[in-house]
């Protein structure tokens, strides 16, 4: 049985190349979403979209202006959020790396209040099915970023608060915001 939405199809070497450098830049703006959103970094994550993008994300569908401020606000309180992405599957529509692509990333994201309130620590399985376009300026540069997101929910567990522990002072513990060891590494803890 062949794949009909996504079949190989011989490249030359210039056609293959595109297609590796659109599909690398494309799984880093999926990863840099994910860090956007664990170090609540909102110029990052605006980054990962197109300014004219829309969410499709369960209770917010929108623009992706009003998503920033709204997943920013909704993460803000847990005490630690971490996305742990699967595989990315780019199926591309029309030339692979000249033209837009339908992108799903499996993933895992787990939200923990600290005490919290039964109910709202979880961790569940979701998909991220995005249209990934590669907008082109003036100057001919441009990258590839997402024009339209929507998040689907696989599967999801609650867990009970009074199982769960944080790490000791044996090891760092990272940080939601700007304070964490990657942020401070990277000169971007500062405003």
């Amino acid at each position: 049985m062949g794949d009909d939405v996504s079949p190989h199809v011989p490249m030359d070497e210039a056609s293959a190349l595109r297609r590796i450098v659109a599909e690398a830049d494309i799984r880093d703006a999926v990863a840099r979403y994910a860090r956007a959103v664990d170090r609540r970094h909102e110029r990052i994550l605006r980054g990962c979209f197109h300014d004219d993008a829309h969410v499709h994300y369960g209770v917010y569908d929108g623009g992706v202006e009003g998503f920033v401020d709204w997943v920013l606000d909704e993460v803000s309180g847990y005490t630690a959020t971490m996305h742990f992405l699967g595989q990315s599957v780019v199926d591309w529509i029309g030339e692979p790396g000249l033209s837009a692509a339908i992108v799903e990333t499996y993933a895992m994201a787990m939200h923990r209040l600290s005490g919290g309130e039964r109910g709202r620590n979880w961790i569940g399985g979701i998909r991220y099915v995005d249209r990934f376009e590669r907008h082109v300026d003036a100057a001919g540069g441009g990258g590839w970023r997402i024009a339209e997101r929507t998040v689907v929910g696989d599967w999801l567990r609650l867990d009970p608060t009074d199982l769960q522990r944080r790490f000791g002072g044996e090891i760092l513990i990272g940080q939601p915001g700007r304070g964490d060891i990657v942020c401070r590494l990277l000169g971007q803890d500062k405003g």
